[in-house]
């Protein structure tokens, strides 16, 4: 098994598939997830790993038995609400990257959970940390 999927794995055995939340991520995963997601991008949707496109496929089929050695496990979701699922789990990674960062802050009970991770509609407040940016100056083009 390639090791970053194995680390995956033994994440979600440990977890649940609620493990796969951005909040619940290691920084481990995080830092994995966000480097395949944007070296997917720049390489035309090739992933090396599979690693974030497994985490979303997971997070669509929630009733998976994933207790046990899922090498071969094939998961069917419709191509017209993967795109949409992948940019905002993309988007709750990014979101969950500043958090930790300490750029901005979510309250806890606007957090992503597995119901409502792929609602467009979903309402986020957020706030911006001043001192986050402080020092970095702005210039126009």
């Amino acid at each position: 098994m390639d090791k970053h999927i194995d680390i995956l794995h033994r994440h979600i055995i440990k977890n649940g598939i609620a493990g796969l939340l951005p909040q619940n991520l290691t920084i481990e995963l995080l830092e994995l997830l966000d480097i395949e997601f944007n070296s997917e991008k720049i390489s035309n949707g090739r992933s090396s790993t599979n690693l974030f496109p497994t985490c979303v496929a997971l997070l669509c089929n929630q009733k998976i038995d994933i207790s046990s050695d899922h090498r071969e496990l094939k998961i069917e979701i419709k191509p017209s609400q993967y795109q949409s699922q992948i940019e905002m789990y993309s988007i709750s990674l990014d979101l969950e990257n500043l958090r930790r960062a300490k750029a901005i802050t979510i309250n806890e009970n606007e957090l992503p959970t597995l119901e409502n991770i792929f609602d467009e509609k979903r309402n986020l407040n957020l706030n911006l940390n001043p001192n986050y940016l402080s020092g970095v100056k702005l210039e126009p083009k």
